[in-house]
């Protein structure tokens, strides 16, 4: 009979964040309240659920943000509707820390079930969440203990990110926590390698720099590389293949930092091949291929030097709409493939082979490499197994 409980006006209240809840600084508040047996003078507690308990059921009033009163006055009353429930729920991806599975995500499913079964939700769909991704923790040494231990205020050793946005920008700090490690793992931060990552960037900037003029209005190549020198080629195709792990690592594996790794790769080549171009125009609508691909591969990473970038390269209209990148699996294949022989499972030599070889070509190849025969000595040949674009093994006794 008491409830609700009237909160002050938002303007009384300071909500600049102190340890503990803002209500409690408010005296007059916390003074408001009568023993519920004596009705004598009491203060009121003002913490009495968990900071994160709202968050464990907005993603259903996130279905119906919108509450139009005037034409529907009955959702004055709901805090969400079961049509926009049916519409956008479940959610796609929960992701969370590990503590999150006895906390967060218990609780989540806690309130979901009880509104469920009390018909609120309806009968779509058991579970509010169709997918868990656990993330690992981001730890640090910590000079109280000595130890590595995760990111703690009252551990101090939280890095505080306005230091590192204000000496590298935010881009470096987001691109260096994508790539500390796989996400699903604990990573250990460590502040000189997010100099690192700033370094890369700088790169990538005097990449599209040192091209620019060489390659304004000319359009990204389209052919299918047969027109192009070894070197263009090798760009070519190495652009192509990483437009595939890049999508690859972010859509299927989440492997942020090896999408990472391979946008590196693709720049240090472009550094390597760039002195063998011609400068003829279909090696500059390969470089210019290759430095759009790049920018727009990292368009989600660092989105602010992207952007950037973008337009420095002459584009209107924002690096969003231009969309992401798409390869050919023909580009993708190597014209020559190297491979690892193995004798009894160690590896004593490597063969380059066309691609496509046929089996019984490779094998007599591999039998016939001289460090292989040395390795086989006087032992006899039982059985030679290939695999595919990957290795040799041959097994003698």
């Amino acid at each position: 009979e008491d409830l609700p409980v009237e909160l002050p006006p938002a303007k009384e209240v300071d909500f600049q964040p102190k340890g503990k809840s803002p209500l409690a600084a408010h005296e007059k508040w916390v003074a408001g309240g009568r023993c519920p047996k004596c009705g004598r003078p009491a203060r009121r507690e003002t913490d009495t659920i968990a900071q994160w308990l709202c968050s464990c059921w907005y993603y259903l009033r996130f279905a119906s943000p919108v509450y139009d009163a005037a034409n529907h006055p009955e959702r004055n009353t709901q805090a969400f509707r079961k049509d926009d429930l049916a519409k956008w729920m479940p959610v796609d991806q929960y992701i969370g820390g590990v503590e999150h599975a006895v906390l967060h995500l218990l609780y989540s499913r806690f309130i979901f079930k009880v509104l469920r079964d009390a018909g609120e939700t309806g009968d779509l769909w058991p579970e509010p969440f169709k997918a868990l991704f656990t993330q690992g923790m981001i730890c640090k040494l910590s000079e109280k203990t000595g130890k590595v231990e995760k990111m703690s205020k009252s551990l101090g050793n939280v890095v505080a990110p306005d230091e590192l946005i204000a000496q590298y920008g935010a881009d470096t700090q987001r691109l260096y926590t994508l790539f500390i490690g796989p996400p699903q793992k604990d990573a250990e931060w460590n502040d000189s390698a997010v100099a690192g990552m700033n370094r890369f960037l700088k790169r990538v900037w005097a990449q599209i720099d040192e091209h620019l003029a060489a390659t304004q209005g000319a359009a990204p190549y389209q052919g299918d590389g047969a027109d192009l020198s070894e070197a263009a080629k090798a760009l070519w195709r190495k652009t192509h293949q990483t437009i595939r792990k890049v999508t690859s690592d972010i859509e299927q594996s989440w492997q942020f930092n090896t999408a990472i790794a391979a946008i590196m790769e693709l720049s240090n080549l472009l550094s390597d091949v760039a002195a063998k171009l011609t400068g003829d125009a279909q090696d500059t609508a390969v470089v210019r291929f290759a430095l759009e691909s790049m920018v727009r591969l990292l368009g989600p990473l660092v989105p602010h030097v992207a952007e950037e970038l973008w337009e420095k390269m002459g584009h209107t209209g924002g690096i969003i709409a231009a969309g992401w990148p798409s390869y050919s699996e023909a580009a993708c294949a190597e014209d020559v493939i190297e491979l690892a022989v193995q004798v009894n499972g160690k590896v004593r030599s490597r063969i380059t082979v066309a691609a496509g070889t046929a089996q019984a070509e490779i094998e007599r190849l591999a039998l016939a490499d001289e460090p292989v025969l040395k390795a086989i000595g006087g032992a006899t040949v039982r059985k030679v197994i290939v695999i595919p674009g990957r290795l040799v093994n041959i097994v003698a006794k």
